[in-house]
């Protein structure tokens, strides 16, 4: 459980230190262990055995320390440090002194560890050990969907997993119901209480600890860039989202990317997200959909990632979607790193802003206006043919994936 542990001795070390602090925190290019945020500071850890530089080179704040098993300084803003020098090097970084982690350890109980092997024990003593295992499964289940349906009207066809213990965890506090029906209501939606997910957060991380070397080996199979590109794209503040799509390949030329480009589904996050996110979750959803996938499964297989039916309170399907909660993100963040070329991202955008109608001079623009495709106006752009524009941004939008993949 070291990972977890020192997770705990970081937080806590810089709590006491003054700082506001985060863990498992996402910053845009990856997941940070712990960060520390002051009026005149900010500070970030990871806890790595193989720390990847250039990505702790890339981060925003104003010092990092990496707990890596060696002391050194790598830069004006970096250092790595080992676990019995961390509070040393944490004092050169911020002046506030604090314990050390072997004092620290003295006198920690590990309360999580205690409620969770009580729990255990207690489901043991009531359902038998299979069932007890079971319940854990279940509530790491839900805790990685963030809530799912519980259906007794019939309107639910797919296979909800676990559902049939779903009433065992509300009779032992782990679980919560939340309905729309106001009369007699037959479908719930679940999500867990506060002692569940704090069993389920536990697990996850024993499983981590459990499954570190066949984690790193997943990443370098897949690629450290590849899963970098998928991570900036698909992250949010729970961890990783990847709704099932259907599609064959995964080769990357031009031709194989350019019939899988919903025009109207990239606009729409490329609304909600800024370029560079945007520019990533659309590679993952065309060129590396594939290599994402097999992501999540080969987690799916050591218990750290699931695949579930997405329903609604009504029982109105919306299709399937792979999770990895943000423990695991935070974890693998750290083996992950491509030093992501910005002109991309510029072209990328300049292609969107014409989608958008948005006046922005650059040579695609030039083009769609010599083809007679669009023509300028006072303040926008007009479109004269909108099929042979929605075509044109498509092949634009083919082109920069094509290129940008190219280039690593």
């Amino acid at each position: 459980m070291l990972y977890r542990v020192v997770k705990e001795y970081v937080r806590d070390a810089l709590k006491n230190c003054g700082f506001r602090v985060k863990t498992d925190f996402f910053y845009g290019l990856g997941w940070v262990d712990v960060v520390g945020f002051k009026r005149n500071i900010s500070v970030a850890v990871d806890i790595s055995d193989e720390p990847y530089m250039q990505r702790i080179e890339s981060y925003p704040f104003d010092a990092t320390l990496v707990i890596c098993g060696s002391r050194s300084r790598f830069s004006d803003k970096i250092l790595l440090t080992d676990l019995d020098s961390f509070h040393k090097d944490l004092r050169k970084v911020t002046g506030f002194d604090c314990m050390s982690f072997e004092e620290w350890q003295s006198k920690w109980r590990d309360e999580d560890y205690e409620f969770f092997e009580r729990s255990l024990r207690f489901m043991r003593e009531r359902y038998g050990d299979i069932i007890a295992e079971k319940l854990i499964d279940a509530l790491v289940y839900i805790y990685m969907a963030g809530e799912l349906i519980e259906d007794y009207s019939g309107k639910v066809r797919n296979r909800i997993p676990y559902s049939g213990l779903f009433p065992n965890l509300v009779d032992l506090g782990l679980l919560l119901r939340d309905t729309k029906e106001l009369y007699k209501p037959k479908t719930f939606m679940v999500s867990l209480t506060r002692e569940g997910f704090r069993i389920a957060k536990f697990e996850i991380y024993r499983r981590i600890e459990k499954n570190r070397d066949r984690i790193k080996e997943i990443v370098r199979d897949i690629g450290r860039d590849v899963v970098h590109v998928i991570l900036v794209g698909l992250s949010d503040r729970r961890g990783l989202g990847l709704k099932d799509l259907d599609f064959e390949g995964e080769d990357h030329t031009f031709y194989d990317i350019l019939p899988r480009i919903d025009v109207d589904e990239v606009i729409r996050i490329c609304r909600s997200e800024e370029p560079l996110k945007a520019l990533c979750r659309t590679v993952t959803y065309t060129a590396l959909f594939r290599k994402a996938q097999r992501l999540f499964k080969e987690l799916i297989e050591i218990g750290l990632a699931i695949r579930f039916p997405v329903y609604d309170y009504y029982g109105s399907f919306f299709g399937y979607e792979y999770r990895i909660p943000k423990e695991v993100m935070s974890y693998i963040s750290t083996m992950t790193y491509l030093d992501i070329d910005m002109d991309f991202v510029r072209r990328f955008q300049n292609i969107m802003d014409m989608s958008f109608l948005r006046l922005r001079r650059c040579r695609d623009l030039d083009i769609a206006v010599e083809k007679g495709i669009v023509r300028l106006r006072e303040g926008g752009i007009e479109v004269l043919d909108w099929d042979k524009f929605k075509n044109f941004i498509r092949i634009r939008i083919g082109k920069v994936i094509s290129d940008f993949l190219n280039s690593f």
